[in-house]
């Protein structure tokens, strides 16, 4: 494994615990993100009732 995966994975680690602390039969809390071509934008509670997948990655390399 090469260093940067290395770093990336760690990074994740130490994120995942410090911010994903799991409440249960909690609301996750709202928050809005903005289309960058077109300047919509998108806010979670426009989903409220249906099944949401967050998938949040980044280049660190």
């Amino acid at each position: 494994m090469n260093k940067c995966l290395k770093a990336q994975f760690l990074m994740l680690l130490f994120f995942s615990f410090l911010f994903a602390v799991p409440e249960i039969n909690k609301p996750a809390p709202d928050f809005t993100i903005y289309n960058l071509e077109t300047g919509d934008s998108i806010t979670l509670s426009d989903f409220r009732g249906e099944k949401v997948v967050l998938l949040i990655s980044g280049n660190l390399c």
